[in-house]
C-alpha cells in the first residue's frame, strides 16, 4: 500500500498544472526573507542578460542587494535592484547608477533588456551604456543577497519579498522562478525552465504566503504558541518613528536570563529577567514577570519623545530611552536575527502604530497542522525562523 502512494505521488510530481508547477507542490503568492536568507541562481551574468522581477521591500535599511559583483571595482556590478537609504532603491549597472522613490511598495523591475533598456513599473527610465560594465568573472547572480567579492558581510543581504523572478540570455529565457512549497512543505523558487526547486542557501526559514490562503477559517485556534528558547518569528513590521500601542498576554518559562518578548535591532526592545521588564537594557519596572499565570501587558511607545509606558496587569510604569534608532523588522520571541531568545508563552500580540493596528496576532495551527502566528491584518501566517519546533496547546 505504501509503495502504491509513493508511486502516485512521484507520478503527480511528473504533472504540472497550467502554470508549471508539478501537482505535489503549493503555489505561494511570495517569498519573504528576514535578511539571512538567499538563493544562488546559478548564472552568470553577460552584458546581454536581461532580470524581470516584482519585489517589495520590508526593511529600508543598510545595502540589501540582489545580483552580483564579480570584483571589488564598481565597474563589475550587476545590481537589478538594491537598497540605498530609508527612502529610495537604486538599480547598478556596473558605473551607472539610478535612483527611484517609495523603496517599502511593490515594484517591477525590467533590467537590461536586449536593447539595455531600464523598465520600472512599466515606464522605461534609463537606457544602460555597455561599456560602463565588466563582468568578467564567474560569481552567479543572487536572490534575497548580493553576490560580491566578500559575500559574508551581512551588509548585502535584505529584508524583501519577492513574487516572481526571471533571467533571459540574449532574450531567451533561462530561468523562471515562482515562489512555492514543495512536496514536503519546504519554500523555495521553482524554477520552470529547469524544472527545479531552488533552496535558501542562507541560515534560518523564508517566510511566505500561501497564494489560496486567505483567511484562517480552516486553521484549528490554539490557546497559546510556546517557544523553548530557540524559536523566533520575525513579524515583517518595520520599526519607524511615532506612538506604537503594543498589547499582549505572556507567560514566562524561564528569568534566569535575560531574553527579549518583542523588538528590532537598534529599535525599542523589550525584555525581561529576574529583576523585571527592560526597554532595551533599561529597566522599566522590577514587578517580576510571572512564570505561573499570564501577564497582561499594555505597552505604549512615543518614540518621537523617546517615553514608554508599561501598563502589567493595570499597573503603570513610566520611562525614557534616548537611543531609539528605526528601519528594521520588529521580531517576536526575541530580537534582530534571532538574539536573545526568550523561553516562553503568547496568547496574542497586537501591534498599533499612529492608532492604526498593523499587526494583531493569534496562534494557530494552519491547514497543514503546522504550529504559526496568524496575522488578522496581513491574512498571514508567520512560522519559526529559528531552530526546533514550538510547543502549542
Amino acid at each position: 500500500m505504501e509503495s502504491a502512494i509513493n508511486e502516485l505521488y512521484q507520478k503527480a510530481e511528473q504533472c504540472y498544472d497550467e502554470d508549471g508547477i508539478p501537482l505535489t507542490y503549493t503555489k505561494l503568492e511570495y517569498l519573504e526573507s528576514t535578511g539571512t536568507q538567499y538563493i544562488d541562481t546559478g548564472i552568470v551574468p553577460t552584458k546581454n542578460t536581461t532580470v524581470d522581477m516584482i519585489f517589495r521591500y520590508r526593511n529600508n535599511q543598510g545595502s540589501g542587494i540582489n545580483g552580483v559583483r564579480q570584483t571589488s571595482d564598481y565597474i563589475t556590478r550587476f545590481y537589478p535592484v538594491a537598497t540605498i537609504n530609508d527612502s529610495q532603491f537604486r538599480c547598478v549597472f556596473g558605473n551607472e547608477v539610478y535612483y527611484f522613490d517609495n523603496i517599502l511598495s511593490k515594484h517591477h523591475i525590467i533590467f537590461n533588456d536586449e536593447n539595455h533598456h531600464l523598465y520600472v513599473d512599466g515606464n522605461l527610465e534609463q537606457t544602460f551604456n555597455v561599456n560602463n560594465i565588466n563582468l568578467d568573472g564567474n560569481k552567479t547572480i543572487w536572490i534575497f543577497s548580493g553576490n560580491s567579492e566578500n559575500p559574508s558581510s551581512n551588509r548585502w543581504f535584505s529584508s524583501e519579498i519577492i513574487y516572481s523572478f526571471k533571467i533571459y540570455d540574449e532574450g531567451t529565457i533561462i530561468r523562471d522562478y515562482i515562489p512555492v512549497l514543495d512536496k514536503n512543505n519546504r519554500p523555495c523558487l521553482f524554477d520552470k525552465v529547469s524544472k527545479t526547486c531552488f533552496y535558501n542557501q542562507g541560515i534560518g526559514e523564508f517566510i511566505y504566503k500561501d497564494k489560496n490562503f486567505e483567511g484562517c477559517d480552516n486553521c484549528t485556534k490554539l490557546n497559546y504558541l510556546e517557544s523553548t528558547g530557540t524559536q523566533y518569528i520575525n513579524t515583517g513590521i518595520i520599526s519607524s518613528s511615532g506612538v506604537w500601542d503594543i498589547s499582549t498576554k505572556f507567560k514566562a518559562r524561564n528569568i534566569a536570563n535575560q531574553g527579549s518578548l518583542f523588538g528590532s535591532t537598534n529599535g525599542f526592545n523589550i525584555s525581561i529577567d529576574s529583576s523585571g521588564y527592560k526597554a532595551t537594557a533599561q529597566v522599566i519596572s522590577q514587578v517580576r514577570p510571572s512564570v505561573d499565570d499570564f501577564d497582561d501587558l499594555k505597552l505604549h511607545i512615543e518614540t518621537v519623545n523617546n517615553t514608554i509606558q508599561l501598563n502589567i496587569n493595570n499597573n503603570l510604569f513610566t520611562g525614557t530611552y534616548q537611543n531609539w534608532k528605526y528601519g528594521n523588522t520588529i521580531g517576536i520571541y526575541g530580537w534582530g536575527n534571532r538574539q536573545q531568545l526568550l523561553p516562553g508563552l503568547y496568547k496574542k500580540i497586537v501591534f498599533s502604530h499612529d492608532g492604526v493596528v498593523v499587526g494583531d496576532f493569534i496562534p494557530v495551527l494552519d491547514p497543514k497542522d503546522r504550529p504559526c502566528l496568524f496575522d488578522k491584518v496581513s491574512k498571514t501566517c508567520f512560522y519559526n525562523q529559528g531552530t526546533g519546533e514550538f510547543l502549542y496547546g
